[in-house]
């Protein structure tokens, strides 16, 4: 395993790290701003407003990290996760399963292969996410107990497990900051009739209060916290009064980009010419859109990757097409009409299907239908996706948890 740079450069070793009061664990994207300097959107905003001391704790984007990051005092996890491979290579990550468990793991194979037709050694992964608990487990305890935190937020808490766990076993709270859409097909947030999840965040702080109920949470109701979206928040200030154009915008997705990128050249074989067309690429797409959707370079499509505000593009759109991204929910809140794509993943979007704020359609025909209401902005209530007065609300939330106060959410 390739670790890159990240471990020689001494600064961002955690075993280095001091007493904070918090410990942010980060996502591993970076948003590059205005100011030359690459965010981490969720925390960085929030860090820099806290009264208390923090570090953030970053993973590494395919063995990289944006640099010059905004973050002030920055980790890298990848320290972390090189010791846990050493860790392996010299065998102190050896599990066994019990015959019970094997007996499990083989039921869920055969049925995955007869529902699906799919072959999944379903016991390797296992044992693989076994072996990298085993390893990192202790050095991260390590890393908290020199940090003494009082509090541990974490952006997107399924796949950091360990992390959680080894917060939790120290008697640290933990905190979870929405960063998607969630639904009751997530398999991160959904957990139906009663199951517990041991490693599932003390709090999840959710956008809106929509996002309370949308799912079924392993932890009390009272504890999934509506704080509001500061990035977005600020984004649509920065674009308040931007005069709207004609324009659509299709928001795409990386595991759906082929057929996305298909119905988008359809509706620009269909729709108005003086109606234009904007491609909003995953971050994933943008080096191989090209090789991947050649039909796109020629179909009259404006291409963003990069180079493109998203929130820029919704402020003077009327309209966005796209599945079940995030960035739907965000289009919204800047008042667009919404159509979305019946493929794989629409449900997700079946509340706002079901409550006629967005339309689900299967051709590029039914979005020309009604172009003609592309002049009145949608009808949403924001406050219910997207509590206003986010940042303030956040940052004071987060202080009263690491307090041990009861957090008011007046």
């Amino acid at each position: 395993m390739f670790f890159g740079k990240a471990i020689v450069d001494i600064r961002r070793n955690p075993f280095l790290t001091g007493r904070k009061d918090i410990v942010f664990f980060s996502s591993q994207r970076r948003t590059r701003m205005e100011d030359g300097l690459w965010w981490e959107i969720y925390t960085d905003p929030v860090a820099a407003r806290l009264k208390l001391s923090s570090v953030t704790i970053e993973p590494g984007l395919l063995t990289a990290h944006r640099v010059p990051a905004k973050t002030k005092n920055l980790r890298y996890l990848d320290f972390v996760e090189f010791g846990g491979y050493v860790l392996q290579k010299l065998g102190f990550g050896r599990v066994e399963l019990e015959k019970k468990d094997k007996e499990l793991l083989a039921t869920v194979e055969k049925e995955i292969r007869r529902r699906f037709g799919v072959l999944y050694d379903v016991r390797r992964r296992v044992k693989l996410t076994l072996v990298r608990r085993k390893t990192m487990l202790p050095l991260l305890k390590w890393i908290m107990k020199l940090i003494r935190p009082k509090l541990a937020v974490v952006v997107t808490a399924y796949g950091k497990e360990t992390i959680v766990e080894a917060a939790k076993s120290l008697g640290i709270t933990v905190v979870e900051l929405q960063h998607g859409v969630i639904s009751p097909y997530h398999p991160g947030y959904s957990y139906p009739q009663g199951i517990k999840k041991k490693t599932f965040p003390d709090y999840l702080l959710v956008f809106g209060e929509y996002w309370r109920t949308c799912s079924s949470y392993p932890i009390p109701h009272s504890r999934v916290l509506p704080v509001g979206y500061p990035y977005l928040e600020s984004r649509k200030r920065k674009y308040e009064g931007l005069k709207r154009k004609r324009q659509i915008v299709v928001i795409s997705q990386a595991r759906l980009g082929k057929e996305i990128a298909q119905f988008a050249a359809a509706l620009r074989k269909v729709a108005p010419d003086d109606l234009k067309i904007v491609y909003k690429l995953h971050p994933m797409e943008i080096q191989t859109w090209r090789h991947q959707y050649p039909w796109l370079s020629s179909s009259g499509i404006h291409v963003v990757g990069t180079e493109g505000d998203l929130y820029q593009l919704f402020a003077e759109s009327v309209a966005q097409v796209g599945v079940f991204s995030t960035a739907l929910y965000e289009g919204l809140s800047f008042g667009l009409r919404t159509f979305l794509i019946d493929l794989p993943g629409v449900e997700y979007m079946t509340h706002l299907i079901e409550t006629g704020i967005a339309r689900m359609v299967s051709t590029a025909n039914e979005v020309v239908e009604h172009l003609q209401d592309l002049g009145a902005e949608a009808g949403v209530d924001n406050e219910y996706f997207f509590r206003s007065g986010a940042l303030s609300l956040l940052v004071r939330t987060i202080e009263q948890l690491a307090a041990h106060e009861t957090p008011t959410m007046s």
